[in-house]
């Protein structure tokens, strides 16, 4: 099996799922089915985002749909990139894995 074609292929189904009424309700669901896709991945690794790089865990949520799609949740991404001003601050409560603050 080849990891960069199942990558892109479980990102395409991701995007999909997005864009179903199923969004986000099944997510949970969809995580675990996720974590049966042989990637070629065990446990915790570096990867590179652009800018940053992210310690990736599959077992995770975010981590899997960072790692997948390269965002969690890009609709809020989008929102928080056209309402910040640039150099701006901001305080992320209950970060998590700091995704949105790092985008």
């Amino acid at each position: 099996h080849h990891p960069m074609l199942t990558r892109s292929l479980v990102g395409a189904a991701i995007g999909v799922y997005r864009r179903t009424p199923l969004y986000p309700s099944w997510g949970r669901r969809f995580g675990k089915l996720l974590r049966l896709v042989p990637v070629g991945r065990r446990g915790p690794f570096v990867h590179d985002l652009g800018d940053f790089r992210y310690h990736i865990d599959l077992a995770q949520v975010i981590d899997s749909q960072v790692y997948y799609t390269g965002a969690f949740e890009p609709e809020a991404v989008a929102t928080i990139r056209r309402l910040m001003p640039r150099g701006g601050v901001a305080v992320d409560v209950g970060a998590n894995t700091g995704f949105m603050t790092l985008t």
